[in-house]
């Protein structure tokens, strides 16, 4: 099956060539005498229209009804479960992170070199309170919890959820100490609320991959460094420039005005670090502050001085 997998047939086209009568074959050769392949970046994947019985090995299409329980499946608290049983099969943190970049339903969308990197720097500075900022699909919160060890506490939020898909985090989860919140991280509640949360802790470990304009990103940064710790660790996802931005070759990736942004906190000299898998590679990229209470509050205020330019 794997070099069916950028078969250029439309899922029309599929349809005409497997009539309904073809339930079951032993073969897909038995089915298409020849497979005409494309390079074009559009196309249907073949095993997203045929599966294939596991205990007879045969194919067979793969109806929408099966398609939709399928979906319903994996949304389903069972099937968070059954990840979370997976994932403690799986022996290292690698592992498991190789495992999420593949689940589409918790997915961690990272290059593994940087986020490992950043990973690194978590377990060794072994954070008490962590703060994500545009949790999305929730596998990096689990991975950053995982990193930090049993004694962390995590509040990741964004800014669209659902009670069906927070108690799906919770279950994916299992004991680690995890909160999803539904938050604009923008709106002063937003403030009120996770202060109210800290009860006069501090933040040791921060990640922003939220709103991913300029303004958005700048506003996350300048609004909840100051509940950082001496010492803590701010990790801002996306400092790469995209393909659109730098050569003007459109591609599906999308940094925003994050770069921009990260430009403007090394011009203002914070303690930076920048975990950067390739240096041509289109967007993606981690940039990191380590904060000190004294020195890191100075550049914060010439950071918010900074207007960009036009």
């Amino acid at each position: 099956m794997s070099v069916l997998r950028h078969c250029a047939f439309s899922s029309y086209a599929l349809h005409c060539v497997f009539p309904a009568s073809l339930l079951a074959v032993s073969k897909i050769s038995d089915i298409i005498p020849r497979l005409i392949f494309t390079q074009k970046p559009a196309y249907h994947r073949l095993d997203d229209l045929i599966g294939k019985n596991n205990k007879t090995g045969l194919y067979f299409m793969a109806s929408p009804l099966e398609k939709i329980k399928k979906k319903i499946h994996h949304s389903s608290e069972q099937y968070a479960h059954e990840v979370r049983d997976t994932l403690s099969q799986l022996p290292h943190i690698s592992a498991k992170f190789e495992y999420l970049t593949a689940n589409r339903q918790f997915r961690v969308d990272q290059k593994k070199l940087e986020f490992m990197s950043l990973l690194e720097k978590v377990q060794s500075s072994k954070p008490k309170i962590i703060l994500e900022i545009g949790g999305r699909r929730g596998g990096s919160a689990l991975m950053f919890s995982l990193a930090a060890g049993g004694a962390s506490k995590l509040v990741s939020m964004d800014i669209k959820t659902s009670d069906r898909k927070v108690k799906n985090l919770k279950i994916l989860c299992g004991d680690h100490d995890v909160d999803f919140w539904e938050a604009d991280s923008h709106a002063e509640e937003t403030i009120q609320r996770l202060s109210d949360h800290l009860n006069g802790e501090k933040i040791d470990f921060m990640f922003i991959d939220g709103d991913h304009s300029y303004e958005g990103a700048k506003q996350d940064f300048i609004r909840f460094a100051p509940f950082m710790s001496e010492g803590g660790l701010i990790g801002l996802h996306d400092i790469q420039l995209d393909f659109t931005t730098r050569y003007k070759v459109n591609t599906n990736c999308w940094t925003g005005g994050v770069p921009e942004f990260w430009k403007e906190i090394v011009s203002v000299g914070f303690d930076i670090e920048e975990l950067i898998s390739d240096p041509y590679q289109d967007g993606y990229g981690i940039g990191t502050v380590r904060w000190s209470t004294l020195s890191s509050a100075k550049k914060l205020e010439q950071l918010t001085a900074i207007t960009p330019e036009k």
